[in-house]
Order: structure tokens, then C-alpha cells, then sequence
């Protein structure tokens, strides 16, 4: 899994450290960041990746979680049949909560995924600490983005290495 940044990223299971930022002059930038909650197991150790082209902006649109239907999408089909009334508006305050501003696709290799039998990992953000065993950075997404986007433009396809320890 070769790198082709400057940056590298890791997650110690409280925070999440990204390296070498050049506009920091090559220093580190380190957000506070939870794996896993009550019901589900953080993200297994071992190195992983994201690319800079895989930043998504969360929106109304979008398919609300990676694993399939969720109550809030359920909701919102019931919802434009005319079938309840005000969960439109309820299912995207869930579904912020839940995913935050943004979400990056955590990739592993094939071998990986058949080892830990974990797939549809994600960095991203959302208002309560935790998540299914993604890296939840909490507020802090925007920020990371933020950085990210300044260190490689979204149209080059960069791969950043992402050690979890």
C-alpha cells in the first residue's frame, strides 16, 4: 500500500494525528477522534488508506448509512408517500448527527477485509462521540478536511496511508 503523499495519518484510539502538514511547516496537526461504541467494535489495527478524491460532502441526497436502510431512511420513504408527517425534517437531523459534514471511505486490501471481516469503514464527523467501528471525529471533521483539501487538491486521486495503532 504505497503512499503518494507527504502526509501520513495516524489513529491511537483517542486521537487521530496527521503528519507533516506543509502549511504548518511540516509539523503535525492532531484532532480528538473515538472508534467503535457500545454495540460495535472500533476499527482493527493495521495500515489502511484514504484518497484526497474520496472526500464526500454529506447531503440530503445521499444514501443515509453504508450498511443499508436506516430508520431515518425509512422514515423519509414513508414520508414522501404522505405517510408521516415531519420526518423529513427529523431524518436529516439524524443523519447529520450521525455522519457529520463530512465522510472519507477508509480502504484496506482484500486480505484485510477477509481477516477482520470489517468493510465500509469511514473517517467522519457527527454531534455524539462514537460510531460502528469508523473513526468519528466529532466537530472536528471540517477542520481535518479543511487541512486535507489544502495539502492536495479533490481532483488528484492521493493516497494517504492511515496507520491504526
Amino acid at each position: 500500500m504505497e503512499s503518494n503523499s507527504h502526509l501520513s495519518i495516524t489513529f491511537n484510539g483517542s486521537s487521530l494525528k496527521l503528519d507533516n502538514v506543509k502549511k504548518f511547516g511540516g509539523k503535525s496537526e492532531v484532532f480528538k477522534a473515538v472508534s467503535g461504541n457500545q454495540s460495535s467494535e472500533p476499527i482493527p489495527k493495521g495500515t489502511y488508506w484514504i484518497y484526497s478524491s474520496e472526500i464526500h460532502k454529506m447531503s440530503f441526497g445521499d444514501d443515509w448509512t453504508p450498511r443499508g436502510f436506516s430508520k431515518p431512511t425509512v422514515m423519509l420513504a414513508l414520508a414522501l408517500k404522505g405517510k408521516v408527517f415531519g420526518c423529513v425534517w427529523n431524518g436529516v437531523m439524524l443523519h447529520m448527527s450521525a455522519w457529520g459534514e463530512f465522510r472519507i471511505p477508509i480502504r484496506q486490501s482484500l486480505a484485510q477485509r477477509e481477516s477482520t471481516g470489517r468493510y465500509n469503514m469511514f473517517i467522519h464527523g457527527g454531534d455524539s462521540p462514537g460510531s460502528a467501528g469508523c473513526i468519528d471525529l466529532g466537530h472536528q471533521i471540517s477542520i481535518f478536511v479543511a487541512v486535507l483539501k489544502n495539502e492536495h487538491t479533490e481532483n488528484e486521486k492521493t493516497k494517504i496511508r492511515l496507520n491504526v495503532v
